[in-house]
């Protein structure tokens, strides 16, 4: 690879910067002189000659020669041995290229060659439309080129694509040369695969198109060869639309021949399954005798290359005809059998290329043998049309209209079939101006790939299938003989034989049709048929296949129906005699045949149809007789006929029209007497014309009996008459009796709707009577529920009809199936319907049901939907005792014997109907194992009484209602609405009164006995609401007035007394715990006061509320300190009212159940309310709680006071209410807090640091000191809201840090910070002792802690103030803003902070090297003399290390230290800033992460002189054993974070390398050399070598010298050298420069420096403990330094130790730093302790690039040469070139 690049200056050091370059060979053998690809030029330009005779030739386009087209680009391969020798010509202004393909794929890493303009030559990879170039290109050779103009020739030879595997696909194309980073490259290339997978050796790779000597033509068609053509039988002699081909056998080939008049292509392609596409092989034959091979998908076609299998192509093209003929091989005649399809297209040019476009064609034969001659179908001439002749004795005939003559019809379509032999002979006749034909089906519907046979009024005959109206055309004919057809004007008639549709199984239907003929891509095609089934599943083979109407010399009438026939008749026992809207259908048995007759007046059809499941449709069978006297046998489904052709199950049918009136009689096979059972369906509809057939319409349908037996006569009911009317004689005694109203009687009242039900033997009979205008019913109901198939009986208006119907969602579904009923009888009389019968089935075991009573309108003669009324529960229908009565009352209910006799409720509570009329009273109390009700309130509608498991209103609670017309429901209340229930066995005695609007009632009830009479109990009221035409109770208004109590127990309900004095704070504290807001108010002093007391009484606790509000108090108890959650809450009123309640979300959900109650007593004056209270249940041993206090409005809902919403807060943690002492109180301070004692009593923490509150209002302080177990705290600031301390385990505010806060209004709080929220506590057990002070806006306040014990008392402190909020009315501490201001300390420690002290002098470079190690940037600077100095110096003192800090900047200077020599990772860094503060952060990817755990540091002084900063400190931890480090210096500016300052990101240098801090001697000084360095002791004392060999300095100036000699076991050198830069010595153990080879530089300025070399790279090392006595003196240009290194002579006696070989090197000082060392000399390995060592070193000088200069030196006198060469320099600088991409 060869680059460049620019030098850069990186931290003040010049470097190597990125290199710009190429890899400009591939792996190559560097010692191989033929490692580079040569172009010769090639004496003549590339030729098609030999193409096929010496060499295999490709070109685009195909056949083109380049010397007579300029757009010819054409490549030649050849074998030449193992190689193949390309040759490659064409035109084009950037490069021609050839490419081989495995896969006839472009891409995929296919290896492309290239020939440029300029006679360059590129190897390169295709892949994905890309040339990757390739530099190995060891497998070319013999490359030549030559360029003439734009035109490009060149050869060349390829290895490895050998003879034995040279099958390649050859792709060529061109493309522009581009230039890509200077260097000219071939861009993307534009192209085309010219050929398959060929033997790039085989000269004969390639197809030839030879001169057709005579067009192709129709001679030999059918004897010695196959023809297809297009039109069918054409000839493209006499027409030039003929498209034709031929084919013959010729050995195991096809012999192709191909004729048709296009402008640019024809094409034959031969398909395997009679479908166009699929990779159809196709053969094309353009203009300009072009041949092309192709498949044929989905109308494209994929021309292929590889035309191995075709052969003798020929072609001749006369003005537009082509005719071509050629030959296939792999259609062999054992399997040649094919569809054949011809096409023409139009040439497109596609990437400048000619290729045929979508082809335009048809399939033109089935799948034939191609090699077989005679494979085509023949239309001859019919010699008389077809008549109906024969029909029915020689042949069977289908004709549309049925039975028409087309010798008298021009609209007959007819057919016939009959059988010869194993075929089916056809013959069809129509007049039709496009085709008629016939279609058999075997499954009597039209489509479903139906053979369609077809004749067209041009003698041309179609075969195709039907599928969807489609026609689908064949082209195997094969199984089709005989055609003939003949054309009488627009007259069809033809014949055919059809084989495989044999006698044995020749049972279809025929379809008739005719159709258009279209004409479609140029070719005519029959289009879609009009036409129908005319039959159904018929023998073919069978004359006799059709249904004849013979004349019915009667009309049908009712005659013997009952007796000698089954009658049945819409409207229902009509005859048709007398009525013309009768329609009549009468059954009887012939045999095992079902005789049916049917009549009616209509303008259409009537029909009768049988159902087995007495719905209408289920393909019903359906027999019509039209007024044409036309007959249909149909399946009706879903009111839609379909007609069925097959009749076979039909005969005698017979029918006489007269006038509108239709009579038709028939006989139907299949419907025997054993199985005749059916329901009878009668129905008529319009005739309609669908496709020019008459069809009957829809039909108006109508089921007119149930499932009966056709063969039986007597199959129908009887209405008889009914002598009297129904009365309620009898009811309850004789009869069960139900009406609507209740207890109404129909000879008095005309609105009343009456049943009766009574036993006869197992069957019931019913009475019903009623006055409507159309019908009643009556229904009975398994389940109380009207709906659900409830059986129902209708007596209906006119001609005293009777239904039977199933009731389902207010619908009803008539009945035909009347069996269970007789007996039926009815009268009317005016409007008034009575009727009477028996139902079986309903026994007297099984008899109880619900009973409904129904009335409606008559819709069209059938009864509409119908108005429901349940009048029962479940009763026994043949007990007559099944109805509830209502008594009457002597006395209104009275609350007399209220908590002795009986248990009272009320609403208002206590209330008395007596004195109040808004008084609503209940009371309850046991008979025997009843429960006695009494009910009393005054309303206009009803009063109600309920009773609920759970204490909430609704889930089916049981409610007995009272209205003011006393009546009585029972109902089940769910969701405020009440379902009236008919149910009513448990309820008796029931009496009631009404006195004005005053209602009193009373009852029994069972079923809620006294041993499990627990319930709550709601009342209400409500209005009456008439609801379909029937009093019922509207929704309730009301209020549950108990908790679940004993109904049978008296005593159930809570009383409030009298408190005779108001609630005091007396005994707070001693006799009493006590809670109140604001805290430790007086309600006798404030009337803003809410209090609240606790105490033990016994088991229970006596509560005491006293607070000032118009409407309430509360106080709640919590288990968990949070408000809601179902917390307890005891409430009292202005009104004296006292409720219990739960809250829950701010919701106070009101509670009946007051049992753990007692003992209340309240007293108001004014507007003042005090109220005492014992509770249960909150025990002494469990009675720790969290108080709240709360207030509220009281609400009217529904007409009842209830507490709303309530205001308030906890007042307290979880305390002990039993325990009088359960609150915190906030003392005085005498005195403010001061910093007394910081430091030696107390811990101090401050902000700002060290700040004093004395002397500074901002200043924020807090003080820390034990006291015990206890923590005592101090907190001192000047805000207007409040000051807090917190203390965090983690340093990081928040996380539930614990917060004490101080506030201007002498308030304390205590509460946990997180996230910024301060969460406030109300359990403080752990706080004591506080006591506060506030003068003006400055807060002192002191407290003591518990829980913060001296043993785990390490925290680190946080300080904040903040403003008070008010939240829901009280005051609240806000957002807190503060800082963290400690790290992790021990709070009872009084030392536990940093304090910075004056330092009295800045810090000097003085005692450098001698008592303190020194570090600086630049390197030896002094901040005396230079502002730009940064000094850092260290030393031990004891365990501690003592850091000096001096620089001059406006922000900040920083120390850090390294344990790996690199800047970051937690290295702890220590700041000092110009307003003398210190920080210790560790540093983390330039990032300073502030710590306030500064425990490891003391003694921090600061002094600042205008921008100097001096700092000194201690830390501990670095100590003396392990205080090896590097050390960084750094400056950065201070920034404001969240209000703080901070240092930003630091700016600085690795100054060292690891070294001890506690030695000062851990830098390098370079002392003054008082001589310069001389060849003296050369040899004796000490081992010298030179460059040039044996010079000497003192009289060459381009002499470079280095001395070694042994000092204990220390190595002194010496160098001297003449440069602008530096001069360097590098010893190395492996005789090869570079490899981290020791370096030791001497440089101008008297600069040293220690590095590795490696890959011509010196890496400068900080660590430079092993060097020492460094000297160094310069005279001009010349340099002389001394120095002494350790570790490189372990002793004088083990000369192995020392051996290496030495380099001598020079170089450049860019920015301070060595740079580009150059290699002048490498010695043999000697020892460099020995001065008389006997080896010699070579010096390499480069004069020029191309020219190597070696010399021998001997070193010592030693006369051993070693001749080396630029390689091993050349090896060193690709090394670092490499390294240099990677960088």
């Amino acid at each position: 690879m060869l680059s460049t690049g620019a030098l850069t200056v990186v931290a003040g050091k010049t470097r190597p910067g990125t290199p710009t370059g190429d890899i400009v060979s591939g792996l190559v053998d560097l010692t191989n002189p033929a490692s580079t690809l040569i172009v010769d030029s090639l004496s003549d330009p590339v030729t098609r000659s030999g193409c096929g005779s010496t060499k295999a030739c490709f070109s685009d386009p195909a056949n083109c020669d380049p010397e007579t087209s300029s757009s010819c680009l054409l490549a030649t391969t050849k074998s030449s041995g193992n190689n193949l020798v390309f040759e490659l010509r064409g035109e084009f202004d950037g490069y021609i290229a050839v490419a081989v393909s495995t896969d006839t794929t472009a891409g995929g890493d296919d290896k492309t060659y290239i020939c440029a303009k300029g006679s360059k030559f590129f190897y390169a990879l295709l892949n994905n439309n890309r040339l990757s170039i390739q530099t190995d290109v060891t497998s070319i050779s013999n490359v030549k080129a030559s360029v003439d103009g734009s035109s490009i020739s060149c050869t060349f030879e390829v290895s490895g694509l050998s003879a034995s595997s040279s099958t390649f696909a050859v792709m060529l194309s061109t493309g522009a040369l581009t230039v890509e980073d200077g260097k000219t490259r071939p861009g993307s290339p534009t192209g085309d695969i010219v050929s398959g997978l060929v033997d790039l050796t085989n000269p004969a790779s390639t197809l030839t198109v030879d001169l057709l000597s005579d067009p192709v033509t129709r001679s030999g068609c059918g004897s010695t060869k196959a023809c297809f053509s297009n039109p069918a039988n054409c000839d493209p002699v006499t027409s030039s639309s003929c498209l034709l081909a031929t084919t013959k056998s010729s050995g195991d080939n096809l012999v192709f021949e191909l004729r048709g008049e296009v402008d640019d292509y024809i094409a034959v392609a031969v398909s395997t399954d009679t479908t166009a596409g699929g990779d159809d092989k196709t053969y094309i034959c353009a203009k300009d005798s072009k041949f092309f091979y192709a498949l044929l998908n989905n109308d494209r076609l994929s021309v292929q290359t590889d035309v191995t299998s075709i052969s003798n192509v020929k072609a001749s093209v006369v003005g537009s005809s082509i005719s071509c003929t050629f030959e296939v091989s792999g259609l062999s005649a054992s399997s040649s059998t094919f569809a054949v399809m011809l096409s023409t297209g139009a040439l497109t040019v596609v990437d400048g290329k000619t290729r045929p476009g979508s082809p335009t064609g048809d399939i033109v034969s089935g799948l034939v043998d191609l090699t077989n001659p005679a494979s085509t179908l023949t239309v001859d001439s019919l010699s008389d049309p077809v008549t109906r002749i024969g029909c029915g004795s020689t042949k069977a005939c289908f004709s549309n209209p049925a039975d028409c003559d087309p010798e008298t019809s021009s609209l007959c379509l007819l057919a016939t079939t009959k059988s010869s032999g194993d075929n089916l002979v056809f013959e069809l006749r129509g007049e039709f101006d496009g085709y008629i034909a016939v279609a058999v089906s075997t499954d009597t519907t039209a489509g479903g790939d139906d053979k369609t046979y077809i004749c067209t009024k041009g003698s041309k005959f179609f075969y195709a299938f039907l599928n969807n109206d489609a026609l689908s055309f064949q082209t195997d004919v094969t199984s089709i003989s005989n055609v003939k057809t003949s054309v009488d004007g627009s007259s069809i008639s033809c014949a055919f034989e059809v084989s495989g549709l044999s006698a044995s199984s020749s049972t279809f239907a025929v379809m008739l049709s005719t159709g258009e003929v279209i004409t479609a891509d140029g070719k005519t095609r029959p289009g879609t048929p009009t036409g129908n089934i005319v039959s159904g599943l018929v023998d073919l083979t069978n004359p006799a296949s059709t249904l004849t109407v013979d004349s019915l010399s009667d009309p049908v009438t009712r005659s013997g129906c009952g007796s000698t026939k089954a009658c049945f008749s819409n409207p229902a026992d009509c005859d048709p005699e007398t009525s013309s809207s009768c329609l009549l259908a009468t059954t009887k048995s012939s045999g095992d045949n079902l005789v049916f007759e049917l009549r009616g007046v209509v303008d259409g059809y009537i029909a009768v149809a049988v159902s087995t499941d007495t719905t209408a449709g289920g393909d019903d069978k359906t027999y019509i007789c039209t007024k044409g006297s036309k007959f249909f046998y149909a399946l009706l489904n879903n009111d839609v006929l379909s007609v069925q052709t097959d009749v076979t199950s039909i005969s005698n049918v017979k029918a006489s029209v007269d006038g509108s009136s239709i009579s038709c009689a028939f006989e139907v096979s299949g419907l025997s007497a054993s199985s005749s059972t059916f329901a009878v369906m009668l129905s008529t509809g319009a005739l309609t014309v669908v496709a020019g057939k008459t069809r009957p319409g829809t039909p108006m349908v109508n089921i007119v009996s149930g499932l009966v037996d056709l063969t039986n006569p007597a199959s129908t009911l009887i209405v008889d008459s009914l002598s009297d009317p129904v009365t309620r004689s009898g009811c309850g005694s004789t009869k069960a009796c139900f009406s609507n109203p209740a207890d109404c009687d129909p000879e008095t009242s005309s609105s009343c709707l009456l049943a009766t039900t009574k036993s006869s033997g197992n069957n019931l009979v019913f009475e019903l009577r009623g006055v409507v205008d159309d019908y009643i019913a009556v229904a009975v109901s398994d389940d109380t529920t009207a709906g659900g198939d409830d059986k129902t009986y209708i007596c209906a208006k006119g001609q005293n009809k009777f239904f039977y119907a199933l009731l389902d969602q207010n619908t009803l579904d008539i009945q035909t199936d009347v069996t269970s009923i007789s007996n039926v009888k009815a009268s009317v009389d005016g409007s008034s319907i009575s009727c009477a019968f028996e139902v079986s089935g309903l026994s007297a075991s099984s008899s109880t049901f619900a009973v409904v009573l129904v009335t409606g309108a008559l819709s069209n003669g059938e009864p509409g939907t119908p108005t429901v009324r349940i009048v029962s529960g479940q009763v026994n229908l043949t007990n007559p005792a099944s109805t509830l009565t209502v008594g009457t009352l002597s006395d209104p209910v009275t609350r007399s014997g209220c908590g002795s006799t009986k248990a009272c409720f009320s609403n208002p509570a206590d209330c008395n109907p007596e004195t109040s009329s808004s008084c609503l009273l209940a009371t309850t109390k046991s008979s025997g194992n009843n429960l006695m009700f009494e009910l009393r309130g005054e309303v206009d509608g009803y009063i109600a009484v309920a009773v609920s498991t759970d204490t909430t209103a609704g889930g089916d609670d049981k409610t007995y209602i009272c209205t003011k017309g006393s009546k009585f429901f029972y109902a089940l209340l769910s969701n405020d609405v009440l379902s009236v229930q008919t149910d009513v066995t448990s309820i008796s005695n029931v009496k009631a009164s009404v006195d004005g609007s005053s209602i009193s009632c009373a009852f029994e009830v069972t079923g809620l006995s006294a041993s499990s009479s627990t319930f709550a109990v709601m009342l209400s009221t409500g209005a009456l609401t008439v609801v379909d035409g029937k009093t019922r109770p509207g929704t309730p208004t009301g209020d549950i007035v108990s908790g679940l109590v004993d109904l049978t127990n008296p005593a159930s309900t809570l009383t409030v007394g009298t408190l005779s004095d108001p609630v005091t704070r007396i005994g707070c504290g001693s006799t009493k715990a006590c809670f109140s807001n604001p805290a430790d108010c007086d309600p006798e002093t404030s009337s803003s006061c809410l209090l609240a007391t606790t105490k033990s009484s016994g088991d229970n606790l006596v509560v005491e509320l006293r607070g000032e509000v118009d409407g309430y108090i509360a106080v709640a108890v919590s288990t968990d300190t949070t408000a809601g959650g179902d917390d307890k809450t005891y409430i009292c009123t202005e009104g004296s009212k006292f409720f219990s309640a739960l809250l829950n979300n701010d919701a106070l959900s009101v509670q009946a159940d007051v049992t753990s109650i007692s003992n209340v007593k309240a007293s108001v004056v004014g507007s003042s309310i005090s109220c005492t209270f014992e509770v249960s249940g909150l025990s002494a041993s469990s009675s720790t709680f969290a108080v709240m206090l709360s207030t509220g409005a009281l609400t009217v809902v529904d007409g009842k006071t209830i507490p709303d919403t309530p205001t308030g807060d906890i007042v307290s943690g979880l305390v002990d209410l039993t325990n009088p002492a359960s609150t915190l109180t906030v003392d005085s301070l005498s005195d403010p807090v001061t910093r007394s004692g910081c430091g030696s009593t107390k811990a101090c923490f401050s902000n700002p640091a060290d700040c004093d509150p004395e002397t500074s209002s901002s200043c924020l302080l807090a003080t820390t000191k034990s006291s015990g177990n206890n923590l005592v705290f101090e907190l001192r600031g000047e805000v207007e809201g409040y000051i807090a301390v917190a203390v965090s385990t983690d340093t990081t505010a928040g996380g539930d840090d614990k917060t004490y806060i101080c506030t201007k209004g002498s308030k304390f709080f205590y509460a946990l910070l997180s996230n910024d929220v301060l969460n406030v506590q109300t359990d403080v057990t752990s706080i004591s002792n506080v006591k506060a002070s506030v003068v003006g806006s400055s807060i002192s306040c002191a407290f003591e802690v518990s829980g913060l014990s001296a043993s785990s008392s390490t925290f680190a402190v946080m300080l904040s103030t903040g403003e008070l909020t008010v939240v829901g009315g009280k005051t609240r501490p806000g957002t807190p803003t503060g800082d963290i201001v400690s790290g992790l300390v021990d709070l009872t420690n009084p030392a536990s902070t940093l304090t910075v002290d004056s330092l009295s002098d800045p810090v000097t470079r003085i005692g450098c090297g001698s008592t303190k190690a020194c570090f600086s940037n630049p390197e030896d600077c002094d901040p005396e003399t230079s502002s730009s100095c940064l000094l850092a110096t260290t030393k031990s003192s004891g365990d501690n290390l003592v850091f000096e800090l001096r620089g001059e900047f406006d922000g900040y200077i920083a120390v850090a230290v390294s344990t790996d020599t690199t800047a970051g990772g937690d290295d702890k860094t220590y700041i000092c800033t110009k307003a003398s503060k210190l920080f210790y952060a560790l540093l983390n990817n330039d990032r300073l992460s502030v710590q306030t755990d500064v425990t490891s540091i003391s003694n921090v002084k600061a002094s600042v002189d205008g921008s100097s900063t001096s700092c000194a400190f201690e830390v501990s931890g670095l100590n003396a054993s392990s205080s090896t480090y590097a050390v960084m210096l750094s400056t950065g500016a201070l920034t404001v974070v969240d209000g703080k300052t901070r240092p930003g990101t630091p700016t600085g240098d690795i100054v060292s390398g690891l070294v001890d801090l506690t030695n000062p001697a851990s830098t390098l000084t370079v002392d003054s050399l008082s001589d310069p360095v001389t060849r003296s002791g050369c040899g004796s004392t000490k081992a010298c070598f030179a460059d040039p060999a044996d010079c000497d300095p003192e009289t060459s100036s381009s002499c470079l010298l280095a001395t070694t000699k042994s000092s204990g076991d220390n190595l002194v050198f010496e160098l001297r050298g003449e440069v602008e830069g530096y001069i360097a010595v590098a010893v190395s153990d492996d005789t090869t420069a570079g490899g981290d080879d020791k370096t030791y530089i001497c440089a101008k300025d008297s600069k040293f420096f220690y590095a590795l070399l490696n890959n011509d790279r010196l890496s400068v090392q900080t660590d430079v403990t092993s060097i020492s006595n460094v000297k160094a003196s310069e005279v001009g240009s010349s340099i002389s330094c001394a120095f002494e290194v350790s570790g490189l002579s372990a002793s004088s006696s083990r000369s192995a130790d020392t051996t290496f070989a030495v380099v001598m090197l020079t170089g450049e000082m860019v920015a301070g730093s060595p740079v580009n060392p150059k290699v002048h000399s490498m010695s043999d390995p000697v020892d460099l302790t020995n001065p008389a060592g006997t080896t010699s070193n070579t010096t390499t000088t480069t004069t020029n690039p191309t020219t190597t200069t070696t010399a021998t030196t001997t070193v010592s006198g030693a006369n051993i040469n070693q001749p080396h060469t630029l390689s091993q320099v050349l090896l060193i600088l690709f090394g670092v070139l490499a390294l240099g991409l990677l960088v």
